[in-house]
């Protein structure tokens, strides 16, 4: 056998049209990775806005009134509840959230009041998922460039 045709391994210019294939492919990859990483991160932050608010409503429900307000990043003491165990009014990356309600006086109901509810998703920490999180609109809702507004009324 002759030693020169009994090849091993591969070239070096077989080797160079792998290595730029797969940056092609990365190349093309990568961009659509991000933007799908930013629709679930504003995908769940919105779920997470959509757990208070039946957290909320479970509480008024049963007291005839929201939960009180709360601070950024704590959970009113009257929803931790009505709450998954644990559950953090945070999301990684700085995403904090605030309940605040409110009681007017309201002579067309039993309890002579008038409830609003309001959560406040605050988002400055991570204005890159402010195009992702407008594709959650919707009537209850509004957005300033660093915050959403989800207004409830009970």
């Amino acid at each position: 056998m002759n030693p020169r045709n009994d090849r091993r391994g591969f070239t070096l210019a077989e080797l160079a049209v792998v290595v730029m294939i797969v940056g092609i492919l990365a190349g093309v990859a990568l961009p659509n990775l991000r933007s799908a990483l930013f629709k679930a991160e504003a995908s769940h932050i919105v779920s997470d806005a959509h757990t208070i608010s039946l957290a909320a409503y479970d509480y008024l429900s049963e007291n005839g009134r929201f939960p009180g307000s709360s601070g950024y990043g704590t959970v009113p003491a009257q929803m931790a509840p009505h709450l998954p165990e644990d559950y953090a009014f945070s999301y990684r990356g700085g995403v904090l959230y605030a309940w605040f309600s409110f009681t007017l006086p309201n002579a067309n109901n039993i309890w002579q009041s008038r409830n609003i509810g309001i959560l406040v998703i605050n988002y400055a920490t991570r204005l890159d998922l402010a195009d992702a999180m407008k594709g959650h609109m919707g009537p209850d809702k509004s957005w300033s460039p660093s915050m959403f507004y989800f207004i409830y009324g009970g």
